[in-house]
C-alpha cells in the first residue's frame, strides 16, 4: 500500500503543474421585439418543497437528488398545445460522491410552486483527501434545466375560433367559415408591467425556449466550493447557475488536529477537474400582427453552447444567467435587484 501511494503521490505531484485561475460571467438577456417566453402562471394548487443537508465527516458520503416540474395553463394530459397555452418545466439534479476523505456539506433546497424563484438551490462543500488512502476523491456533478413553450396569443378580445383551432380576430375580412365559435380571451399577463398604456393588446408570438447550465467537479483531493442555482417560470423566465471553487490553505492542519494525525492534503488551490457550461435553444414564430394565421411561420433560431474546464491547481469561478424580458413591456425586469440566489 504505502508504494502504491507513493507512486500516486509523484503522479500527482507530475501532473498537476498547472495552476489556473479561472473566471467567467456569463449573461444572455432575451431582447428581441416581443421576444422571448412570457411567464407562465402556475396552477391553482401548487407544491412548496423544503429540505436541508448539514455533514461532516471522515470516510464516504453520498448524495442523490433530483426534481423535475412540469404544468401547463391548459390540459398537460394531451398532446397538443390548445389556444394561447403556456407550458413550463424545470429540471435539477445533483450527485456527488466523496470517497475516503475528510467531508464538510451543506445544501439547501427550496421548490416553490408559487412564489420565485420557483426553485432556489443553495450548496456548500469542504473536501480534503486522506493520504492515507490510496483511493480518496471528491465527484460532483449539478445541472438544471428550463424549458418553456407557448402558442403565442393575440390581445385582449373576442376571437372567432375555427375547426382545428386556427383563430382570427373579428373583423378580419377572412373569418367567415363553417362551425366557427365566438371566444372572449383575456391577453393581459398577470405581471403589473402589463398595465402600461403603450403594452396592451400586445401580440406575443409562439416560443419553444430551452436552457441548462450546470457544473462538475472530478476526482478532485482537496477544494471548497458553493454553488447557487435558481430558476424562475411564474413571473419573468430567469434560469442562473454560479460556481466557484478553491483550495483550503490550512485545512490540512486543521483536519490532522481533528483525525489525531491521520494524513491530509492541504494547499490554497483546488487540484483536481472543474468544469462548467451552459446550452440555449430559442426558435420564436412569426407575430400575429404579421400573420394572423395557424401555420406559425418560423422568424427566429438562436442556439448557444459553451463549455469551461480547468485541469490541475485552480481557483475556478463562473457565473451563468439567463433572463427573458417583461413581453408586454419589451423591457427586462428591474426588480428584484438581488436575486435569491443571485
Amino acid at each position: 500500500m504505502s508504494n502504491i501511494g507513493s507512486a500516486r503521490g509523484m503522479c500527482t505531484k507530475h501532473m498537476l503543474k498547472l495552476i489556473a485561475t479561472i473566471a467567467v460571467t456569463l449573461t444572455i438577456a432575451a431582447l428581441g421585439i416581443v421576444s422571448a417566453s412570457p411567464p407562465v402562471p402556475p396552477p391553482n394548487q401548487t407544491s412548496l418543497v423544503e429540505t436541508t443537508v448539514d455533514i461532516e465527516c471522515h470516510g464516504t458520503v453520498t448524495e442523490d437528488e433530483s426534481f423535475e416540474w412540469i404544468y401547463t395553463t391548459h390540459d398537460l394530459s394531451d398532446n397538443n398545445l390548445s389556444l394561447f397555452e403556456h407550458l413550463a418545466q424545470i429540471q435539477y439534479e445533483e450527485n456527488m460522491d466523496a470517497v475516503e476523505g475528510f467531508t464538510q456539506f451543506t445544501k439547501g433546497f427550496t421548490a416553490d410552486g408559487q412564489n420565485a424563484p420557483n426553485l432556489a438551490v443553495d450548496m456548500r462543500i469542504g473536501y480534503v483527501g486522506d493520504d492515507s488512502s490510496a483511493i480518496s476523491w471528491l465527484d460532483n456533478t449539478e445541472n438544471v434545466g428550463m424549458q418553456i413553450v407557448t402558442e403565442g396569443y393575440g390581445g385582449s378580445g373576442w376571437w372567432m375560433i375555427f375547426p382545428g383551432w386556427q383563430r382570427i380576430p373579428l373583423g378580419n375580412p377572412n373569418s367567415v367559415g363553417a362551425g366557427l365559435r365566438f371566444e372572449y380571451v383575456d391577453g393581459r399577463g398577470d405581471d403589473c408591467a402589463a398595465l402600461c398604456p403603450w403594452a396592451q393588446g400586445v401580440f406575443i408570438p409562439p416560443t419553444n425556449e430551452l436552457v441548462s447550465a450546470g457544473s462538475q467537479l472530478e476526482m478532485v483531493d482537496i477544494v471548497s466550493a458553493t454553488t447557487k442555482t435558481s430558476v424562475t417560470t411564474t413571473e419573468s423566465p430567469r434560469l442562473h447557475h454560479e460556481i466557484a471553487a478553491t483550495g483550503i490553505a490550512g485545512y490540512g492542519e486543521y483536519v490532522n488536529s481533528v483525525l489525531g494525525g491521520a494524513g491530509a492534503r492541504d494547499g490554497p488551490y483546488g487540484v483536481g477537474t472543474a468544469s462548467a457550461g451552459m446550452k440555449v435553444s430559442a426558435m420564436e414564430g412569426a407575430n400575429y400582427e404579421a400573420w394572423l394565421r395557424f401555420e406559425y411561420p418560423l422568424a427566429s433560431t438562436l442556439t448557444y453552447d459553451e463549455m469551461t474546464t480547468a485541469n490541475g491547481r485552480w481557483d475556478f469561478s463562473k457565473v451563468m444567467t439567463y433572463e427573458a424580458q417583461i413581453p408586454e413591456v419589451n423591457i427586462p425586469r428591474q426588480y428584484h435587484v438581488f436575486h435569491q440566489p443571485a
